[in-house]
């Protein structure tokens, strides 16, 4: 497991947390795990990627890093943000 970094949105950094996560689930796994840090990315490569919580970035659509990507929680009338962390293979 992996998690997306809630301070690191980049998506460099989020390629990062679903490689290490061994996940298979992207459309395009293949070009997510090509083992370069230079490979161009879009945010439709990860579609229908998992996160251990059950949900799964959006199959069709527009895809948001804040709505995909993070939780948002409430902490004492603060919110909170933190990453989700991608389910295994």
């Amino acid at each position: 497991m992996a998690t997306t970094p809630a301070d690191d949105s980049s998506f460099s950094a989020i390629k990062a947390a679903y490689v290490s996560s061994e996940n298979e689930d992207a459309d395009g796994h293949d070009d997510l795990t090509d083992g370069s840090t230079t490979t161009p990315i879009s945010m439709s490569l990860f579609r229908d990627a998992t996160f251990t919580a059950g949900a799964a970035v959006a199959g069709s659509g527009a895809i948001s890093i804040l709505d995909q990507f993070k939780v948002t929680a409430i902490v004492k009338g603060n919110p909170v943000i933190t990453g989700r962390t991608f389910a295994g293979a």
